[in-house]
């Protein structure tokens, strides 16, 4: 079977992400359904890589703030 660009990068991703972009999708096709769940997908997968981002500046910032109490805790 061949698959066009856009179903290729569609199966590309995750399965978890492909079945998140199905539900979100649902069974409208405005357009072709692999162009809808590339779309989906494409931004759940966005959503998560900023979470993911989100999550290690929060945590490199709780890492600073514990060495500045511990630092300051020393010094009293």
């Amino acid at each position: 079977m061949t698959a066009s660009p856009i179903t290729t990068a569609y199966l590309d991703l995750s399965p978890d992400i492909r079945a998140r972009a199905e539900e979100i999708a649902g069974d409208n096709r405005p357009v072709t359904w692999p162009e809808v769940l590339l779309l989906v997908g494409t931004a759940v997968a966005g959503e998560r890589e900023l979470a993911s981002e989100a999550a290690r500046f929060w945590a490199r910032e709780a890492a600073t703030l514990a060495a500045k109490l511990k630092e300051r805790e020393a010094m009293e």
